[in-house]
């Protein structure tokens, strides 16, 4: 990237890369790809490369995409047999344009939504030193269920984590080089939808861009109402993980040593009350329960010391340091 006189946005070709997962997007491609293509000029790019991932389809994208030209465009399809999903299908783009030297990666979806134009907005915004870049919708075309569920699920992440960004989930999204390479790891399951709200807590310098939304042309969007409520519980695994990830024995003796407690104390309670028990024994029901609480404390502070075994031997330690001594004899005294 090179900064001309008057700010003009001077990007090369050959480090710009738009990324799009799709499944069973094919209409939606045929379109998507050569709007791509005649905005491109207006990037001032000869050529834009543009990684398509077949996710599986069975509707014959990678065998369209394979035999595709598309002008202004530098087109690579990657195919996995098997639907992975869309966070694992954003890893192997990343991954495949940062071994390819990328230096400027949009994300877009393949259902037309994200409209190309928006690409000059993002690219201008990284261009300024921001390492993410979020795409927010400010014209959803969604039905109102889908609207209703991402504004619950924007205002309860923005409720837990403070971060004031007003469309967290949204599909276009841009990255730098070192942003891209720092987020990589995390797109699994479906943390891409709080990847913004990952970058923050990484330190990743972050902003958001108001863009157009469309209307889907062909097909049927693949998520449902319940997406959302997934999404809070992927942000509370990210909570955990950012919080533990380096003291997993922490998180577990702590969850572990309060059902000891309590158990020992419902013991405890039981045999002075002496109160009515559940099952005939000469234990009342509270020494049961407090027995069965503490038995799971014990199996919970076990986890954590595996937890903490798992994390010592992934970092390779040194257990024993060997030492040598080392004497070259010379019986015959000749000299050297």
């Amino acid at each position: 990237m090179v900064l001309g006189r008057g700010a003009c946005l001077v990007i090369s070709a050959e480090r710009t890369f738009v990324l799009i997962p799709a499944l069973n997007e094919r209409e939606n491609l045929e379109r998507l790809l050569p709007e791509i293509g005649e905005m491109a000029p207006a990037l001032e790019v000869d050529r834009l490369s543009v990684t398509v991932f077949d996710d599986g389809s069975t509707d014959g994208t990678f065998e369209y995409l394979k035999e595709k030209s598309v002008p202004g465009i530098a087109l690579t399809v990657l195919r996995s047999a098997v639907t992975l999903g869309k966070a694992q299908a954003l890893q192997y783009l990343l991954k495949s344009a940062l071994e390819d030297d990328a230096e400027f990666l949009i994300m877009m979806d393949g259902d037309g939504q994200d409209n190309p134009a928006s690409i000059q907005e993002l690219l201008t915004e990284l261009s300024r030193g921001v390492d993410v870049v979020n795409g927010r919708r400010s014209n959803r075309s969604h039905p109102l269920s889908k609207r209703a569920s991402s504004k619950l699920f924007n205002a309860s992440v923005r409720a837990i984590t403070g971060i004031r960004l007003l469309d967290i989930n949204s599909g276009l999204k841009g990255f730098s080089r070192v942003g891209a390479d720092a987020l990589a790891p995390y797109f699994y399951g479906e943390l891409h939808r709080v990847i913004i709200v990952i970058a923050v807590w990484l330190g990743l310098e972050t902003g958001e861009v108001r863009v157009l939304n469309r209307p889907r042309l062909f097909g049927t969007t693949k998520y449902g109402f319940a997406r959302g409520w997934r999404g809070i519980f992927d942000l509370v695994t990210i909570q955990f993980l950012r919080r533990y990830h380096n003291r997993p024995g922490h998180f577990f003796s702590g969850v572990g040593s309060s059902l000891l407690v309590l158990g020992a104390l419902s013991i405890l309670f039981g045999l002075v009350s002496g109160g009515p028990g559940l099952v005939n024994g000469p234990l009342p029901v509270m020494p049961w329960v407090g027995a069965g609480a503490m038995a799971l404390g014990l199996v919970v502070v076990s986890f954590g010391f595996v937890a903490e075994l798992n994390l010592f031997l992934s970092k390779d330690p040194v257990t024993s340091v060997i030492r040598s001594s080392r004497k070259d004899s010379n019986p015959e005294g000749k000299p050297r």
